[in-house]
């Protein structure tokens, strides 16, 4: 970058500004046998310019005033210059001088300006020049137009012998490769692109940053192969601990259900055996022993329907159901068939033509009849259960809402009743883990289940299931209103 006038000796920066002044003059008296009118001081306008450009605007004031001065009263006779006093002398002055302060302003900011960039663009060459991380740039064609050092050791080429040449000749192997393409795409597109690639540097994997620029575009690389080797290995390190923790729960899963299922040898046996002590000693027993046998026999069946309960929900943790489109209209029939159903005393109101769904129809059976018996069972004494089932539709969910007039939920407990072996209140019969099969069924039809409830209003139990792929072949007939 050219020193500046502060950064020049004095003697040749104002020895330059005098020379132009001589040759300015010089110049203009040997033109002055060819003009026929004396404009002493045109030449002048070129010597200012240039000591501008040389040493900055004041050797250029200085040429423009001592030029001035020598132009009117030294250099040329009286007859071919003019005094401030003379006609028009004053108007050519002021001309002069204003000329000449435009061409300062204007050739000074013009420099300032070029310096500027200069020293910006300097700065940014040794930014560049002192980054660890590789950075080059490309012109048309791929070609290669410069090299920090960095990426001429990362990418083992000399700046001296690549600047020209295309990433194909010098690398052959990227020549038809999917990293060759992306380059052609950001400069044909004008749009950034950031991706991985192989083909940089044989056997090392990079992380390519690519930017349009006006000449082409910049590329910035990272050397990534040690961080792809770590993550390689913990994902292969990952791979072996969910392998092992599958195992583990699988094995846990068996020995749980196995053993659940080998606790209702016990308690059926308990039941045979009440069974038959109580009809053949009954009239023998006292009534403390009669009742101690019959509460035997109540405890050992609720022990059953909790063993089943269990290996029901157990069930559901170790199968993935398989989805298909179900009409909610035959589940809803099954639920009303159901014999337990049939034996208890409750109005049930189900919607006409209820929408068909994403399921599995076992699943879905077990799920309603479910929450039709938590209707049922949990109403205040001496209250006729009420029961109403219907749905609302969307793009590709449905929603089906099971309403009792039951006793309510507190707000605190709405999200514990989903949890396994939660009752809320101990008057009522029950496992505790009738609502939890509910969720896992909804979870295991990628659904979402809710509830809306008030203590002593009633419960609204919501399920969110995904809609149906296409129409249930041969449509649905809706389910008859129950009352019993």
């Amino acid at each position: 970058m050219r020193p500046s006038w502060s950064e020049r000796p004095v003697w040749q920066t104002y020895g330059v500004a005098f020379a132009l002044i001589l040759a300015a003059l010089l110049f203009r008296k040997l033109l002055d046998p060819y003009t026929t009118d004396a404009v002493p001081l045109d030449s002048m306008y070129v010597a200012v310019t240039i000591a501008v450009w040389f040493g900055g605007w004041r050797p250029a004031v200085l040429v423009m005033a001592v030029g001035y001065v020598a132009s009117l009263w030294w250099f040329y006779p009286p007859s071919r210059s003019w005094k401030l006093w003379s006609e028009f002398g004053f108007v050519r002055t002021l001309l002069y001088l204003l000329s000449c302060g435009v061409t300062i302003f204007l050739c000074e900011s013009m420099r300032r300006a070029r310096r500027h960039h200069a020293a910006s663009e300097q700065k940014l060459m040794a930014l560049v020049n002192h980054m660890d991380e590789p950075f080059c740039s490309i012109g048309p064609g791929t070609r290669l137009t410069y090299l920090n050092p960095s990426a001429e050791k990362y990418l083992g080429l000399a700046q001296s012998l690549a600047s020209g040449r295309t990433w194909n000749e010098l690398m052959p192997q990227v020549g038809g490769s999917a990293f060759e393409a992306r380059l052609q795409s950001v400069l044909r597109d004008q749009q950034p692109a950031r991706f991985e690639s192989d083909q940089v540097v044989p056997g090392r994997w990079t992380a390519v940053t690519v930017t349009a620029s006006a000449e082409g575009a910049t590329v910035l690389l990272r050397d990534i192969t040690e961080e792809k080797l770590r993550l390689q290995q913990l994902e292969q390190e990952v791979a072996r601990r969910t392998a092992e923790l599958r195992e583990t729960i699988a094995d846990l899963e068996s020995f749980s259900y196995t053993l659940v299922h080998d606790m209702r040898a016990p308690v059926r046996s308990i039941r045979h055996f009440v069974s038959l002590i109580i009809p053949e000693n009954g009239g023998e027993m006292s009534s403390d022993t009669l009742d101690h046998l019959t509460r035997i026999d109540q405890t050992a069946a609720r022990m059953d329907r909790l063993i089943l309960d269990v290996l029901h929900y157990s069930r559901l943790t170790r199968t993935n159901a398989e989805l298909q489109d179900v009409d909610l209209n035959e589940v809803m029939r099954e639920v009303v068939a159901y014999p337990t159903f049939a034996a208890e005393k409750a109005d049930m109101e189900i919607d006409d033509n209820l929408p068909a769904v994403r399921g599995n129809k076992a699943l879905l059976c077990q799920c309603f009849l479910n929450l039709v018996q938590n209707a049922m069972k949990f109403v205040a004494p001496g209250v006729k259960p009420r029961i109403r089932v219907f749905a609302d539709a969307a793009a590709d969910r449905v929603r089906v809402t099971v309403a009792d007039n039951g006793i309510g939920i507190m707000p605190d407990a709405k999200e514990r009743i989903f949890e396994p072996f939660q009752r809320e209140d101990s008057h009522y019969e029950g496992t505790g883990i009738g609502l939890a099969i509910v969720r896992k069924v909804i979870e295991q039809l990628q659904g979402q289940v809710g509830v809306d409830s008030e203590p002593g209003m009633g419960s609204r139990f919501w399920l969110e299931i995904p809609a149906a792929q296409r129409p249930v072949a041969g449509g649905t007939k809706p389910v008859v209103a129950v009352q019993s």
